[in-house]
């Protein structure tokens, strides 16, 4: 797998991840949402892309 298709897996994965999250006994799922933001930090070839967190439900999640 190519490092762009890593990395849109692990975004797709933040997304599933994301759509878990409750108001209680989520933490591990916020911490794994963590490590992948992480991952993607460490792997992007292009530092200009940023994580926008104001789009938790993942739609527009992603700017360049």
């Amino acid at each position: 797998m190519d490092q762009t298709n890593h990395i849109n897996h692990l975004r797709y994965e933040i997304e599933v991840l994301k759509s878990m999250v409750r108001e209680h006994d989520t933490g591990h799922i916020i911490t794994a949402i963590s490590v992948l933001e992480f991952r993607i930090k460490e792997l992007q070839p292009h530092r200009d892309e940023i994580l926008d967190s104001s789009y938790p439900d993942g739609d527009g999640y992603w700017k360049t």
